[in-house]
């Protein structure tokens, strides 16, 4: 919730984050550690992710370990095990959704007070809370639709608080999640919503593309790696790091280079990743590791698609198709940032998006 102070915070080489994040990674292991079971219905869907996970420990065996590689070790460490723990609350624990629920609504208050300060400050440098923003706007548009009239109001405020703090990708996808939304909820009168909707973002969008000028210098400043026609787009040196990452993956294409080794050009350049979660998992752990990765994603989005399908005209009442519907779209949206940044190695990101994947394969295992 504080942008970049948790990572500033340092005790020797551990930042504050990474602190917590391997104090809840810890936690989430002695919890399991003390009542190892796991249902089989479980075992169905996160196998692709235990098998990532041990494919990421064993990789060290040819790669020595550096502060980085600990990091990522145990960000998805932490995810594995939040996923099975969280799953198993659910099942057994009726009230574990709502609970769950509970925390996010009472987080949602600071993160709306830090919203209102980054727009007031004029801040255009936040780090990766936009993604965290992210999931928090799916839970809202959501509720929005559950009948909360807060939600749209709540989801706006982290939208426009993407837009204005220069964040491209997150301010798109959280655009696109209002129109995702009336798209899940389907049925022909949907669709009138959604050229409505369509047509408002667009109109609001260029508006503020004409009168906040930090939001066009975002896009049409630095390397200008991207050409439409005669206009040229900023990518932050992102093409040139992937092409990088790419020749330097082609080395090891199946086992991939060790999860401690970026591609070393891109440490002269002051970068330690390429800026895109499936190429770095690529480069990292090979075209094996990125299909456990896509098998356990794409399995469980599709699952969760289709309990939310049965359950979706039922949204007002059901806490269930609440949780659905956000973990699908959760899991659209860090899907989605995965391409142009870190996502998988944030904490704050992956943690959050756990308690709904493992709360979700807990529902569907117990039905």
């Amino acid at each position: 919730m504080m942008g970049d102070r948790p990572v500033l915070i340092q005790f020797g080489k551990v930042s504050l984050l990474g602190f917590f994040t391997a104090l809840v990674a810890g936690g989430g292991i002695l919890l399991f550690t003390l009542k190892p079971r796991i249902r089989q219905q479980d075992i169905n869907l996160v196998w692709p992710l235990f098998l990532f996970w041990g494919y990421d420990l064993v990789s060290t065996l040819w790669s020595p370990l550096i502060i980085q590689s600990i990091q990522d070790t145990v960000v998805w460490g932490g995810f594995l095990f939040l996923v099975i723990i969280s799953a198993r609350a659910s099942r057994l624990k009726r009230s574990f959704v709502n609970n769950m629920f509970w925390v996010i609504d009472v987080a949602t208050i600071p993160l709306i007070l830090y919203s209102i300060y980054l727009i007031w400050s004029g801040t255009t440098s936040v780090s990766a809370i936009p993604i965290l923003f992210l999931l928090i706007i799916c839970y809202h548009l959501v509720r929005w639709h559950a009948g909360s009239t807060w939600g749209v109001v709540v989801a706006s405020i982290f939208c426009i608080t993407n837009i204005l703090v220069g964040a491209r990708t997150p301010g798109g996808i959280g655009l696109g999640l209002y129109l995702l939304i009336e798209m899940m909820l389907g049925g022909r009168r949907r669709w009138l919503r959604i050229v409505v909707i369509g047509i408002l973002l667009g109109i609001a969008t260029v508006a503020v593309w004409l009168t906040y000028p930090p939001l066009r210098d975002t896009f049409l400043g630095g390397d200008s790696g991207l050409t439409f026609g005669s206009v040229a787009i900023n990518t932050s040196g992102r093409i040139y790091m992937w092409q990088l990452t790419l020749e330097s993956y082609m080395s090891s294409p199946w086992l991939g280079l060790g999860v401690d080794a970026p591609p070393e050009i891109l440490y002269a350049r002051g970068q330690h990743h390429p800026h895109n979660d499936y190429l770095r998992i690529l480069h990292h752990l090979g075209a094996t590791g990125l299909l456990l990765w896509l098998l356990f994603y794409g399995r469980l989005m599709n699952r969760v698609w289709g309990a939310w399908k049965r359950l979706r005209h039922t949204l007002r009442e059901s806490e269930h198709a609440q949780l659905f519907g956000t973990t699908f779209m959760a899991m659209v949206a860090a899907g989605l940032t995965m391409l142009t940044d870190n996502t998988i190695v944030y904490s704050f990101v992956m943690y959050p998006l756990a308690l709904l994947i493992g709360s979700s394969i807990g529902v569907l295992s117990a039905k």
